[in-house]
């Protein structure tokens, strides 16, 4: 609309967010010396990371925006100069992006539906794409002119590791579900040959390659759980590592000197040996998660030896190879799926709160560093809230069950089992912090008293017919509201647990939040509809379109001057509360945006989103 194209834009103080659920999608780009350059894919974004320092005590981020779809496949050029990205979308259009000019040279459009893995060749000069399953198609590019050289149909139709030669650009490694071999590229005559390796009566899946600096051996993870070793020459296997890959040996890096990293599906790390005719295993370490990318770091005869992994969870590590032993240091940590919920204390602006999956993270504001992780192993936070005085966090999970934590310490306080059926998937603290509100997908809208030793239900309201998505209190603490997902929104008298007023539209409702004057209610929905609503009788004040798709979420600044709301498109608008006008817009969500919040003092609005992104804005 036009009241949003004219706003200004919303200023980004901070992004966390981090890649690596997908394998080869971090990498490390060739930068100035004392700068590391990382490079991986969050969403629809490629995230560009410069980090100074062995601990990135200086980071500097950029975004790479031009993808519709989810990046699915990346690879940086070994002069550090170029990135290939590829989405997951009907076309699979691949972007060749200059990494010192973060721009967009080159939309690569041949393949269907998606790609699989991506290569430069040694020299930067070409790229490498093959198709995924359904599309078995190797293509090679001009990366200088964005023209393609040729492509071939590959004999299988599965998935595949790809692996440029160190020092031949018209060289390329493939392996896949039994089979592995050379493919040789006649640039000039735009032809392609196939040459097989033979490896006896050795069967195996290769999911990971990697070549030695002088092209002689590739190394290969298997399914099986080991490394081969394949003389390029010969075409013939020349050694096999101890299967000591649990799940899979889905990363293989090699170093100087036979020295080989692999990490499995698992989290395990090894340091082989190939140098002999049987390979040795030097130093082992694990991590949660499977392992994704290995990269960077430096491998010295008598000196420190490390490198850097990163996994499936998306954190990544730093990693030290002291004696027999590989130490893991994390260096960073996100939220690997969808960010449910947010949090402030009342009144607290230094620390809030965020859940995804089975994790709770409690953060710094002004630093993002991570103060506190709490797991509930195979569960999923919904929701969760502050007790009014600070002193518990109360969480909703998805197997019914409410827990309480120490903020301070993440330590459990108490469980509250069956709270709701199939969920909680809303929950909000009272004026007292001795009660609380819960909404379940059962419905059910449930009143809690809790005490040092007990949970006690007050209330059950069983009005709704449809999941409750949102609760929110009243500022005077005498009511609260509940939003569904059968087009009502109710309003009860937390005393006597008796409907005030209801709200009803054809929409799914999916957040709500009282204005601080408690006289009215803003609801965000499915209809794409920004809400004005009267708390006391439930009459429709206001409405207008606020969104090409759904909304997710909306907040409320405690001044009650300004509103946040976000949603499917993706940007963050804040809009003027009495004008009902957008004053400022925000644009780089990788995913759906899924919660925002105002701080206490109003200086900072917070929003998440589907990729596990989480973005600070000044205000």
């Amino acid at each position: 609309s036009q009241t949003i194209m004219a706003t200004k834009e919303l200023r980004l103080k901070t992004f966390h967010g981090f890649g690596g659920k997908r394998r080869r999608s971090v990498w490390q780009a060739a930068c100035l010396e004392g700068e590391r350059k990382t490079v991986y894919a969050v969403g629809t974004h490629v995230v560009v990371r410069r980090e100074t320092g062995q601990r990135g005590e200086k980071t500097c981020i950029k975004f790479l925006e031009g993808h519709t779809g989810t990046v699915e496949s990346l690879a940086v050029s070994p002069d550090g100069r170029y990135v290939a990205s590829a989405e997951k979308n009907p076309d699979a259009l691949i972007l060749v992006w200059d990494l010192y000019e973060l721009r967009i040279l080159h939309k690569l459009k041949l393949h269907v539906g998606n790609v699989q893995t991506l290569d430069f060749s040694c020299d930067s000069r070409f790229l490498a794409s093959v198709g995924c399953v359904g599309d078995r198609r190797l293509v090679l590019w001009d990366v200088q002119t964005g023209t393609l050289i040729g492509g071939k149909d590959l004999e299988k139709d599965d998935k595949v590791a790809l692996k440029s030669f160190t020092q031949d650009p018209t060289r390329y490694v493939l392996g896949g579900e039994g089979h592995l071999g050379i493919w040789n590229m006649d640039v000039q005559r735009k032809q392609f040959a196939y040459e097989h390796a033979v490896l006896g009566g050795v069967q195996r899946n290769i999911l990971s390659l990697d070549i030695d600096s002088a092209d002689e051996f590739a190394y290969c993870g298997t399914s099986s759980g080991d490394i081969v070793k394949v003389c390029l020459r010969s075409r013939q296997l020349l050694a096999k590592s101890p299967p000591v890959f649990p799940s899979g040996t889905t990363v293989v890096k090699c170093k100087e000197r036979g020295l080989v990293i692999g990490g499995s599906g698992c989290g395990k790390l090894y340091l082989l040996d190939f140098s002999g005719k049987q390979a040795q295993v030097i130093s082992k370490g694990s991590v949660e998660g499977e392992i994704t990318s290995i990269f960077g770091g430096e491998f010295n005869e008598g000196g420190t030896n490390h490198f850097f992994c990163t996994t499936s969870q998306c954190t990544y590590f730093h990693c030290l190879v002291s004696g027999t032993k590989i130490r893991c240091e994390r260096l960073v940590a996100s939220h690997s799926g969808a960010i449910n919920d947010i949090a402030f204390a009342d009144n607290f602006d230094d620390v809030f709160a965020t859940c995804s999956q089975e994790h709770i993270r409690l953060w710094e504001l002004t630093t993002l560093r991570e103060l506190v992780t709490i797991v509930s192993p195979g569960n999923e936070c919904l929701c969760i809230t502050f007790t009014r005085d600070g002193k518990s966090i109360l969480s909703g999970w998805t197997d019914g069950v409410v827990r309480s934590f120490i903020p301070s310490s993440g330590k459990q306080r108490w469980t509250l089992n069956d709270a709701h059926k199939s969920g909680v998937t809303a929950i909000c603290s009272c004026s007292d912090s001795s009660l609380f509100v819960t909404g379940g997908r059962d419905g059910n809208v449930r009143v809690w008293k809790m005490g040092p030793t007990y949970q006690k239900l007050l209330a059950s309201l069983k009005e709704h017919r449809g999941s409750i998505n949102d609760v929110c209190l009243s500022g005077d603490g005498k009511r609260f509201v509940s939003a569904a997902s059968d087009g009502s929104c109710i309003v009860w008298d937390l005393d006597t647990h008796r409907r005030v007023s209801i709200l009803q539209e054809d929409s799914f409702f999916a957040s709500v939040r009282y204005h601080p004057d408690n006289m009215r209610l803003v609801t965000v929905g499915s209809n794409r509809r920004l809400g004005y609503w009267s708390s006391a009788t439930g009459e429709q004040q206001r409405s207008l379109e606020a969104s090409e798709k759904e909304l997710s979420t909306v907040a409320v600044s405690p001044d009650g001057c300004f509103l946040v709301t976000g949603g499917a498109d993706r940007s963050v608008h804040v809009w003027d509360y009495r004008t009902m006008r957008v004053t400022h817009s925000g644009n780089a969500h990788m995913g759906a945006i899924t919660k925002a919040i105002v701080s206490p003092i109003q200086q900072h609005v917070i929003t998440v989103d589907a990729e596990g992104g989480l973005f600070i804005w000044g205000i």
